[in-house]
């Protein structure tokens, strides 16, 4: 859940697989009226084959303009992604975000006789 003002800075999930599912349209309605149950929000992504280095000494990417932001209106929405790629929550500037999100590994188990 992201209320204003709230955001997740630059990461990787170490997991082979994250999911990121929108649990509430940001029109509830169905319609762009205008009315929104929140704005701004969506995920940012970083490529991965740029500098990593930061100008300010950090291991983020709080200086870097995002590679791509996807930014999804309808509930249900999910974007599936290598949980190793650099991403970010982007702010939400009023409302609430509900968003579900699972980060997955893929482990190879032994067959039982």
């Amino acid at each position: 859940r992201y209320t204003s003002g709230g955001s997740f800075r630059p990461h990787t999930d170490k997991y082979a697989l994250t999911l990121n599912v929108l649990l509430k349209a940001k029109y509830p309605l169905g319609l762009d009226d205008g009315v929104s149950s929140f704005e701004g929000g969506g995920t940012a992504f970083w490529a991965e084959d740029r500098d990593q280095t930061c100008p300010a000494g950090c291991c983020c990417n709080l200086h870097e303009t995002p590679t791509l932001l996807l930014e999804p209106v309808g509930e249900g929405t999910a974007v599936l992604f290598n949980g190793t790629v650099q991403h970010a929550g982007a702010e939400v500037t009023s409302g609430v975000r509900h968003l579900l999100v699972a980060s997955l590994s893929i482990v190879k188990t032994q067959q039982v006789m």
